[in-house]
């Protein structure tokens, strides 16, 4: 038709965040984050995001929140997905031996493959899990024997998430090798301050961006 302009607008990719309180934010210290690292890594690639983390989530009971249910809704429009979850296995689920952790990444396993099951095609990340900060301020809970048993189980985790992604075919990102025991960017013990989401941002924003294309 003469003087019709034809516009074609591409779809963005969308990215669903599966995770706790480092993926939903929680800086530790009383309020949240206001630049989280989802939407971050979201504006930097240009696409859509959709942060699902759940602050105090485990693999034990993050099914239960709403979070899944929007990640649920989301998953079958999504590209691509991160997976964040173990943090609070190890700390408030007592995960610490081998079966306990062994326990903990065959529940990971399930939640990925439910969301494969709703997108097929899904391109699956796992994110590295975070030591527990080492220097003070140490929240009182925590001893040094303690933290110590729980960055041993960190790192045990961990390596089960790596051997389940190449097993499986998925990708492993360890942002938390840049961030471990740099205390400027953490809030409390566990959490990243707003500085240390800046760092989490960037470092997934690069790994991603290699495979993300808007």
């Amino acid at each position: 038709m003469k003087g019709h302009i034809m516009c074609v607008f591409h779809k963005k990719p969308l990215l669903v965040c599966v995770g706790d309180s480092i993926t939903q934010g929680d800086t530790g210290l009383g309020y949240m984050a206001q630049r989280p690292w989802p939407e971050q890594v979201g504006e930097r690639l240009g696409i859509n995001v959709v942060n699902c983390g759940y602050c105090g989530a485990s693999t034990v009971d993050y099914q239960t929140y709403g979070p899944w249910q929007i990640a649920r809704r989301m998953l079958p429009d999504a590209q691509y997905a991160t997976f964040g979850l173990g943090t609070n296995d190890i700390d408030l689920e007592h995960a610490r031996a081998s079966m306990e952790l062994d326990d903990v990444a065959a529940r990971m396993r399930g939640i990925i493959e439910e969301s494969i099951a709703l997108q097929p095609r899904l391109d699956v990340t796992i994110l590295s899990v975070p030591e527990f900060a080492l220097e003070q301020p140490i929240m009182t809970r925590f001893n040094m024997r303690t933290l110590m048993e729980l960055n041993h189980a960190v790192e045990q985790l961990n390596e089960r998430y790596q051997r389940m992604c190449q097993d499986k075919g998925w990708r492993f990102l360890d942002y938390a090798s840049s961030f471990n025991q740099r205390r400027i960017l953490y809030g409390n013990t566990i959490h990243p301050n707003q500085r240390g989401y800046d760092v989490i941002a960037g470092l997934i924003a690069e790994r991603m961006g290699r495979v993300i294309r808007p």
